[in-house]
Formats: C-alpha cells, sequence, structure tokens
C-alpha cells in the first residue's frame, strides 16, 4: 500500500497471464569431460501472453476518497516539503531524499494502520482505464462496481454507494505533487528493496535509484506502466558488472527495457518474457530483485562469471519454465524451496559450477521437468585436491515420478549408493549421464528397459556384476560408456542390435571371453575401447573381431591389454579414416600384414609392442612414417635387443622399439 495512494488512474498494472506454448529444446549440448564447449542450437519458442488489465490501484484511491482521506494528509504538509527543495542544488537533492521519503513512508505506515481498524465498503464504478489494444481483456467490465455485480449488489444498488459522496473525485494527474520524483521513486522501490540499500549509493540497488533520479528523467514515473521491472534490470545491470559486458546494447537508455538487449517481450505486451545474457561476461551475484518478473518464461546466463547463491527471489517467478545458469562459479545448496515450488520448471540447468547440495526426494514437485543438468560442481585444483565435492548423497527413488525427464546429466560430482531401478520408471528418457561419480552395486535390469536411450554413460563410477542379454532392448543407443568399473563376465551378442551406436567404450573392467564379432551391421561406430580388461582375469580372449574392419566409419580402435590370439586381420586396412590402431599387450602372432600405397592414409598411431608377431615390419608401412605418404606419428614395435623378436629399423621406421 505504500504507493497506491500516489498513482494516477492511468498507470496500468498487467496481471499474470498463463503461458500456452513450451519451450523446447531438442538438441542436446554435448561435453566431453573438463571442457564447457556448448552447441546451442535453439532459441525458445515465442509465447503468447493473454494479458489483462487491472484497477486495483484506481479503486485503492476511491477507497481513500470514500473515506473522506485526502492524498495531502497522506503526504503531508505540501508547503513543507517543497521548502525542503528550493534552491537546492542537485547534490543537496540526492541528500535530502532520504529524510523526505523516511517522513512520506512513516505518515502512509500510520494511515495504513487506521485504514486496517476500519471496516466500510463501497459500490462506486470503476474510474475508465486507458485504452488497451482490443486483444486484451479487463479482469471485468469497465461498468461494473468493485465490490458486487451490476445487476443486484450485495449491500446497495450500484447509484447509491455505502459510503456516499456529493460528487466523484477527480482522479490525481500528478504523483509526485505535494513531494518529490526520489521520495516517490523511493517509496516504489522500497517494495522489493530494503530502504537501506536504496540509500546507499555503493550498492547496485542504490546506484539503480541514482539512475532514475539522476538520469532516467524522460520516463514519467506516474504513468510508466513497468516501473519496478525496469528497476529489477537496472539492479541486475550494476550488480553483475554491466558496464564490463560484451554487449549492452540500449542498457540504462531511455528506450523501453523490453527494446534492451537480451530482453524479449512478447507481442503486445511490455512484460519481460524471457532474459537471454549468456556468455556475455557478467560478473558478480545475481540480485533478488529478479522476483519481480513474474511473467519470465526464460532464464538465460549460462557462460558468465556469476558468483552467489540462487537468489530466494526466484521462487516468485512462477511461469518459469527454462533457467541455465551453466558454467558460472555459483555456489550453496540448488534445490531451495524456491526451486522446489517452480511447478512449471522444465529445463534446470546447473552444471559447471560450484554448488554443494543433495537431491532431495522433494524434486518430485517438478512434474514438468525435462532436463536435469548439474553436472561437473566437483572442483579439482591443479594439485589434484578436491575444492569442492559437488552434488553429494545418492539419487533419491522419486526420480521416477519425473515421467517428463529426457536428460539427466549429473556427471562429475560425489554422488554415491546404488542407481536406483526407479529410473527405469522415466520412458522418455534419451541421455543419461552418471559418469564420474561413486556409484556401486549392479546395473539395475530396469534401465534396459529405456528404449529411447540415445547416451548411456556411467564410466568412472564402482559399478560391479555384468551387462545383461537385455542391452539388445537399447537399439537407440548411439553412445555407451561403461569405462572404468568393476565389470565382469562376457559381452552379450545381443550387442549386435546397437547398430546406431557411435561409440562403444568398456574399457578398463574385469570383462573376458571372446568379443562378439557382431559388427557386420554398423554404419556409424566412431570410437571403439575394450582395452585393459585382464585386471583379475585375461580379458578378452580369442581372435579379434575382424568385423570392427568393415565399418567405414571407424577412426580409432582400441583393444590393448587383453589376451586376443591369432594373427592380425588381413581387413585392417579397410577403413579410409582410421587414426588410431592399439593392438598391443595381447598375445599376437605371425607377421604384420603389408598395406597398399593408398591404406592408411589417416592412420597417426600404430602400436604392436608386446605381442608375437614375427617377421618384419613392411616396407609399406614404414613408407608412412616422416613422409608425404602418410602422417604416422608413433609406430611402436618389439624391436629393441640383440634378437629383435620383430625387425624394425629405428628411428626410420618405427619410432619406438621395445624388448
Amino acid at each position: 500500500f505504500l504507493f497506491m495512494t500516489a498513482m494516477i488512474e492511468t498507470r496500468p498494472v498487467w496481471s499474470k497471464a498463463t503461458i500456452e506454448s513450451v519451450l523446447s529444446r531438442q538438441n542436446l549440448r554435448r561435453k566431453r569431460k573438463y571442457t564447457s564447449t556448448k552447441s546451442r542450437v535453439a532459441d525458445p519458442t515465442e509465447d503468447q501472453f493473454d494479458d489483462t488489465f487491472s484497477n486495483d490501484y484506481q479503486r485503492q484511491l476511491v477507497d481513500l476518497w470514500s473515506l473522506g482521506i485526502e492524498y495531502s494528509d497522506i503526504i503531508g504538509d505540501e508547503s513543507e516539503i517543497k521548502n525542503k527543495r528550493n534552491g537546492a542544488s542537485s547534490k543537496e537533492v540526492k541528500n535530502s531524499k532520504n529524510a523526505d521519503s523516511a517522513f512520506i513512508l512513516e505518515e502512509m505506515e500510520e494511515e495504513m494502520k487506521f485504514r486496517q481498524l476500519t471496516s466500510y465498503s463501497y459500490s462506486m464504478p470503476t474510474p475508465s482505464p486507458t485504452p488497451l489494444p482490443t486483444n486484451l481483456q479487463t479482469l471485468a467490465p469497465t461498468n461494473s462496481p468493485t465490490a458486487s455485480p451490476t445487476e443486484s449488489p450485495t449491500a446497495s444498488p450500484t447509484v447509491s454507494p455505502t459510503i456516499s459522496l456529493t460528487d466523484p473525485p477527480t482522479p490525481i494527474t500528478n504523483c509526485v505533487e505535494g513531494t518529490t520524483r526520489e521520495a516517490f521513486l523511493l517509496a516504489i522501490f522500497s517494495e522489493i528493496t530494503d530502504v537501506t540499500l536504496l540509500q546507499d549509493d555503493s550498492t547496485p540497488q542504490g546506484k539503480a535509484y541514482d539512475w532514475f533520479v539522476i538520469d532516467d528523467t524522460d520516463i514519467d514515473v506516474c504513468t510508466y506502466p513497468t516501473l519496478l521491472q525496469r528497476y529489477a534490470l537496472v539492479v541486475l545491470y550494476y550488480s553483475t558488472n554491466g558496464k564490463d559486458w560484451i554487449n549492452k546494447t540500449d542498457w540504462l537508455s531511455a528506450k523501453n527495457e523490453c527494446e534492451w538487449f537480451g530482453i524479449t517481450c512478447p507481442e503486445g505486451s511490455t512484460l519481460v518474457q524471457s532474459i537471454q545474457l549468456g556468455a556475455n561476461n557478467l560478473s558478480g551475484p545475481l540480485p533478488e530483485e529478479i522476483e519481480v518478473f513474474e511473467e519470465l518464461v526464460s532464464l538465460e546466463l549460462f557462460g558468465n562469471s556469476l558468483s552467489s547463491s540462487i537468489p530466494k527471489g526466484i521462487g516468485k517467478l512462477s511461469n518459469l519454465k527454462f533457467i541455465d545458469f551453466e558454467e558460472n562459479t555459483l555456489t550453496g545448496d540448488i534445490f531451495i524451496p524456491e526451486i522446489l515450488s517452480l511447478d512449471k520448471l522444465q529445463s534446470l540447468r546447473l552444471s559447471f559450477n560450484e554448488f554443494t547440495d543433495e537431491i532431495p526426494p522433494g524434486i518430485s514437485a517438478l512434474t514438468d521437468l525435462q532436463e536435469l543438468w548439474i553436472a561437473q560442481n566437483l572442483v579439482i585444483l591443479e594439485d589434484e585436491t578436491i575444492q569442492n565435492n559437488g552434488i553429494t548423497g545418492i539419487i533419491p527413488t522419486e526420480i521416477g515420478t519425473l515421467k517428463n525427464l529426457t536428460s539427466i546429466l549429473l556427471y562429475s560430482n560425489s554422488i554415491e549408493g546404488a542407481l536406483p531401478s526407479e529410473l527405469g520408471l522415466v520412458k522418455d528418457l534419451v541421455y543419461l549421464r552418471l559418469e564420474n561419480n561413486f556409484f556401486e552395486q549392479n546395473i539395475p535390469q530396469e534401465l534396459y528397459e529405456l528404449t529411447l536411450l540415445q547416451q548411456l554413460r556411467l564410466d568412472e563410477n564402482f559399478l560391479s556384476g555384468t551387462i545383461s542379454e537385455n542391452i539388445g532392448n537399447l537399439d537407440a543407443l548411439q553412445d555407451l560408456r561403461l569405462t572404468f568399473n568393476f565389470l565382469e563376465g562376457t559381452i552379450p551378442q545381443t550387442i549386435s542390435k546397437l547398430v546406431d551406436l557411435e561409440n562403444l567404450l568398456v574399457n578398463g573392467n574385469n570383462f573376458n571371453g571372446n568379443f562378439p564379432n557382431v559388427f557386420s551391421d554398423f554404419q556409424f561406430l566412431d570410437f571403439f575401447d575394450i582395452s585393459d580388461n585382464r585386471h583379475e582375469g585375461p580379458g578378452f580372449e580369442g581372435p579379434i573381431p575382424d568385423t570392427i574392419f568393415d565399418i567405414p566409419t571407424i577412426r580409432l580402435v582400441y583393444m590393448s591389454n587383453n589376451s586376443f590370439t591369432g594373427s592380425i586381420p588381413a581387413n585392417y586396412v579397410a577403413p579410409p579414416g582410421l587414426r588410431d590402431l592399439y593392438l598391443n599387450g595381447n598375445n599376437l602372432d605371425g607377421e604384420v600384414p603389408p598395406i597398399g600405397d593408398t591404406d592408411f592414409s589417416e592412420l597417426s598411431e600404430f602400436l604392436l609392442q608386446e605381442n608375437d608377431l614375427t617377421g618384419s615390419v613392411p616396407a609399406s608401412l614404414c613408407a608412412l612414417v616422416n613422409s608425404t605418404k602418410g602422417i604416422l606419428e608413433d609406430l611402436w614395435s618389439d624391436c629393441a635387443g640383440e634378437n629383435p623378436q620383430i625387425q624394425c629399423d629405428f628411428p626410420e621406421c618405427c619410432t619406438k622399439c621395445f624388448e
């Protein structure tokens, strides 16, 4: 109520509106471990608003007039205030604003106490609002009384209000009449900001207030419809060092804030719908004043240097669907009550920060959530000491209630315990990245029911047990990585169904037996790593699965440190883009097959040491070393000692020899 009595009838206050369309981003950003590269493919859809005009402020004025309370009674003696300003310099005006504002606030607070103790009713027609676009509707017909229906008011006929007035009051046309512009602004801004912050010109709030008082004089504070919104954006500017932004076009200009860089308002509305200031060199804390953006749908501030906790004011953004604070240095808890209250939230992107929190059972409140991205909040210093554990605790079973989830990115944290079987209830899940945590026990069978999965990364955990034959159900998989766990047993033949795979990595486990030779139908595989599986056993045995070399796209092949036997397949030269081929640390025998003049044009590393190979390295292969025919940098073999196992000139051909 601090400013209602000072508003004129034409100042519109926009109501909350329902946002019909759904923001979507179908393409995920790919991130490699310990990097922060982003690939953003789409902007949120422009949603349309059905804005509504409200007459609340005018009704409050009618309330006061019906009580016989004059405007001058509330703001104090006009002449006294004017006398304080007469002849004052701009500096004196600025310094005196605090005393006047305190006087006005004190008087208004006393009047409000009186109003709360007074019982009254009225049935006064609402003054006509400023004309609006024809597609907007008012809360009620403009000829309706405030308190009751036009046809049959409860208390009395429309033409006879309970508290009668001789003539309708003349609307106030100057909200600062009898006071000062700065005192009026202080009263308005103090609704969302503590007065002491406003009066301190070293704070972002104080700087914003001073900007309105001294610089932003072109707008009429009496009629400007989004004064608090404009103020909150200016606070954001000062709080995040706006002067250093990469792009700050039109910020702190006389233009409507909807025209400022990164700010989007829907057509026909002046309410901010989207704030997109990603990768724009913002630094400093997020201010609490963001609470005023009640129609905000998308808040994108990724790739900056924001350094505060999540402001509690975010809980008032009831229409918020999309949060992207990735790649900052934000700290504190994530799942504060204010975040869990955002029941329209679809995307929560908070990866690459310094948060410390646990995922609570209360996450089930976010029923519309589609993207849960809280990866890499684990901070490791250069000396490999852990500075921040990131997200800890377990994944609660309530995760299974979030049926709209399409992606879960929780990698590089300190989450522990078993993978909840309830993950299998999230049937729309496409991306599941849980690598580099402390998960243990078996992979739950329910996980093999997620038939839409395209990416499954469980690498660098403490998982044990075997891989189920049901892995063949995951025929949409493009990326499967189970690296560095304690998995054992054989690889099921059913991986033959995973023909869309681009990455298949199972290295660093305790698998054994023959690796299925099932790649004839694979057309997209790029990265194949089955190395280092003999930690507690022989690792993979039998012949090399030669169909791996029939894949036209294969580029990286790592089979080292297993127990493969037999000879190197003759078709090993077939892949045109093969770059790395690691066959070292096995029991291969025979000679190295020769290659043609155009083979291995992209080969950079070929490791053959620690095998039982004999004969000589073919001259055709040696020709790729240090020549225009190829780019082979590393060719290693057992060519050292007085009686080398394989003949190879060093360093003209083999770049490193082993005994």
